[in-house]
Parts: structure tokens; sequence; C-alpha cells
């Protein structure tokens, strides 16, 4: 028996999240983005455009309600970088949240606000046909 060739093709869907200081509370998972069930993430990442000011350290992570770390750790606040997501294949079989966590290294942090993008794939979804 021959493997089925699908010649249905889909593009990548990419949420975005922007975030500032005000939308988190240190150590509380915040719901930033809302998959259908059979996504699989792909890719993505985290990124600061105005650094986090806590008095010693800021750190964040990404994941979901099954895992708070699923697609990163430990990603400092205090920089503007980017830092990619670890994407692990992940099949949602439920609608689910993406979730931001922050801890905040202490103080009164007043400044802080970045972005987070989820590029996913849905299954049996196909936006083409590739010609034969």
């Amino acid at each position: 028996m021959a493997i089925n060739l699908d010649t249905g093709r889909q593009y990548p869907l990419v949420a975005t999240a922007d975030f500032v200081i005000g939308d988190l509370a240190s150590g509380v998972a915040a719901a930033a983005i809302k998959v259908p069930q059979g996504a699989t993430v792909i890719g993505g990442d985290i990124s600061f455009s105005t650094v986090f000011n806590s008095s010693s350290s800021d750190t964040f992570k990404v994941g979901d309600g099954g895992v708070t770390d699923r697609y990163v750790a430990n990603v400092s606040g205090q920089a503007l970088a980017r830092t990619a997501l670890v994407p692990t294949g992940f099949t949602y079989t439920g609608v689910d949240t993406i979730d931001i966590t922050w801890t905040s290294g202490g103080g009164s942090p007043t400044t802080g606000a970045g972005t987070l993008r989820v590029m996913y794939i849905l299954d049996g979804r196909a936006h083409e046909v590739q010609p034969t």
C-alpha cells in the first residue's frame, strides 16, 4: 500500500501579543495567545522593546496550562533582545492559551514592554494545492 501524497499546502499562522508591565503580575501566568484545537506550534519568539527594570532581575517563561515553560524559560527581560521559542511540535488537543509568566527581581518596577509571537499550523487545513 502506497503513502497518500497529499497536494494540499498551508501557510504557517502567526499570532502576536503585545504586553506591558501593567498586564503582568509577578509569578502569575498571563494568557497571551489563544490557540485552537489541532494547532501544532512550530516556532515563535519573545522580544522586549522596553526593558523591565526590577532591582535585580526580571525573568520570563512561555508555556501553557499543562507545562508553564513548554517553549522557553529563564529569559531576561532586562535586555532589548529576542529569544526564540523552542518548538516541540506539541499539538493541542483542545482550545488552550499560550501564557507568559514574569518573575520580578524585586523593588517597584515601572517599565517593561514586549511582544510574544507564536507560529503554528492546523491539522487538516490547506490554503492551496501544489501542482502535480
